[in-house]
């Protein structure tokens, strides 16, 4: 069942439609934006702001062991 659905998500046509929704939920989650939609996808999914902020500083080296508070959502 799984490699199945790993062929039907790599079909091109699949695969396209996946990334453009993702997309499009990325973006209506990163702005500031206060409709429901935007509202509803931020409270299901990660605080992708600050994962990127924590991701970029983990990748910058200046850290070498990376520290999450206890505060941070992250997903």
């Amino acid at each position: 069942m799984v490699s199945e659905q790993y062929s039907n998500i790599n079909m091109s046509k699949n695969k396209q439609k996946i990334i453009n929704k993702a997309e499009k939920i990325y973006h209506v989650v990163t702005k500031e934006s206060k409709s429901k939609m935007a509202k509803f996808y931020k409270d299901l999914g990660c605080d992708f702001k600050l994962l990127e902020e924590k991701s970029k500083l983990y990748n910058s080296h200046k850290i070498h062991k990376p520290e999450i508070d206890k505060q941070d959502k992250l997903c």
